[in-house]
């Protein structure tokens, strides 16, 4: 008969050669001196280095390891590890050790009144001994609180990646995970809130790892991911599809900045490389630059956007869309100069640039609201 396992700490790891033999062994030889029954699973996500052939030959009697062919995301990593365990509490902690094993046992002392225990850097209580850089602070805040307004959770850090569940929450809870990627933090704790699990967000100490794989474009994408959360998980009611139009229709004004973004960049760059020179220079430049932020809005509004709504024909949706591209292109212009002509005979006392760019803005308003329109109901409509 196998010993009831009162502990399973659960690491998700992607090429962590680096820090993954001291983190275990750090990890094995702390649990070893308390009286728990315990077991360490290191899930390998797809690592191009030696990440996984290390933590085979470490002798720890009770490390478990589970092996990803391709790297798919924390996400994936931590429900597996999850799923895969057997105790009766189930810790998440990150292979770099940024949070040490010891706060667990501070943890433990909450186990009896919550179900879920989380690590917090932002509590007046926690201590940073190595800060992230400057970039990474602002965008971790600017994250935790859309999130906190989106998702309508109370939990004011919900990356730290050192979390306890008991083994009811973990699985009730990550069965039902989507995230494949550093979502599932925030997913788990908005899951948890819809089936009245107890949470306590208690201060940790933590230190930043100058190499982490976390990079500026992961920042974007779980941005992303977070509308996809609530489109999911939001009820089917009326107020609830309300909600995930509004969702939707956020996700595609994030791919309308990014595209202008792109437009612009392209549209200057060749001005700066070949110069305008003539009206028909120009018009070749400008529809170059048009085309190139055309075709990168249609893969992001395919592939995230309207990703539930595609019907995988490719062909006919990139036509379609180009073609409801073009339309608002060519209304964005005829409307724009229109409102400029009102504009400036109704305020005739404002300046001629003032007139022209509330021109701008009502064309501009326009054709968000058609494209959006058309790509919604034309183009990604199975």
């Amino acid at each position: 008969m196998k010993k009831e396992i009162e502990i399973s700490i659960i690491i998700p790891a992607y090429n962590e050669e680096r820090n993954i033999e001291n983190t275990l062994t750090e990890i094995d030889e702390r649990m070893s001196s308390s009286s728990l029954a315990y077991e360490i699973v290191v899930v390998d996500d797809g690592s191009a280095d030696k990440t996984a052939k290390l933590v085979r030959k470490l002798n720890i009697k009770n490390l478990k390891l589970i092996s990803f062919p391709k790297n798919k995301g924390k996400g994936r990593a931590v429900k597996a590890g999850m799923l895969a365990s057997r105790g009766n509490w189930r810790l998440q902690m990150d292979a770099d050790n940024s949070t040490k094993i010891e706060e667990f046992f501070t943890f433990l002392e909450h186990a009896e009144d919550f179900d879920i225990i989380i690590g917090s850097r932002v509590l007046p209580e926690s201590k940073i001994l190595k800060r992230q850089p400057f970039y990474r602070i602002i965008m971790g805040r600017l994250g935790s609180f859309l999130t906190r307004k989106i998702l309508k959770i109370e939990q004011k850090d919900t990356q730290c990646g050192f979390k306890l569940f008991s083994k009811e929450a973990a699985e009730k809870i990550f069965p039902k995970t989507i995230s494949e990627g550093w979502a599932l933090d925030f997913e788990v704790l908005f899951l948890a809130k819809k089936a009245k699990f107890k949470v306590k967000e208690v201060p940790v100490t933590w230190s930043d790892d100058r190499v982490s794989s976390v990079k500026i474009p992961n920042y974007l994408e779980t941005l992303g991911e977070l509308f996809t959360v609530r489109e999911v998980h939001c009820p089917t009611s009326e107020e609830g599809q309300l909600i995930k139009t509004g969702l939707q229709f956020c996700k595609f004004c994030i791919v309308g900045v990014i595209n202008t973004t792109i437009d612009f960049f392209v549209f200057n760059l060749l001005i700066f490389i070949f110069g305008i020179g003539s009206a028909l220079s120009y018009f070749v430049i400008r529809s170059i630059a048009f085309l190139i932020g055309v075709t990168n809005s249609f893969f992001w509004n395919k592939n995230w956007v309207f990703k539930k709504y595609s019907s995988g024909k490719t062909k006919k949706e990139a036509l379609l869309f180009f073609i409801i591209a073009i339309v608002g292109f060519t209304l964005n212009g005829a409307i724009s100069t229109l409102a400029f002509v009102n504009l400036s005979h109704y305020l005739a006392d404002l300046p001629e640039i003032i007139n022209a760019n509330l021109g701008a803005l009502v064309g501009l308003i326009f054709v968000v609201l058609w494209d959006f329109w058309g790509y919604k109901m034309i183009v990604f409509k199975k």
